[in-house]
């Protein structure tokens, strides 16, 4: 079997896909928002996803409009990496 390099280092995107919630059912509270995952398809290498977190607990650092923004915000870039090859 020979191993082609050029498949190897290739990391080639096909598709990125929108920003979705993901949310996690608790017992006492219901379910809850968690963060967004942006899903990217590559050509060779199946698929991963991005997850973008909230964080609104002892600190409130980041805010499920700023979770958003920045999965929106990464989600474009991975696009324009698309489109300009």
């Amino acid at each position: 079997m020979k191993i082609k390099l050029g498949k190897i280092f290739n990391w080639e995107m096909n598709s990125v896909f929108k920003p979705e919630p993901i949310y996690f059912k608790y017992t006492d509270e219901g379910e809850q928002l968690i963060g967004y995952s942006v899903k990217i398809v590559y050509k060779y290498h199946g698929e991963r996803n991005a997850f973008f977190s909230i964080d609104i607990g002892k600190f409130n650092l980041i805010g499920p409009a700023g979770a958003y923004k920045r999965a929106c915000s990464y989600c474009d870039k991975q696009l324009l990496k698309i489109r300009k090859r």
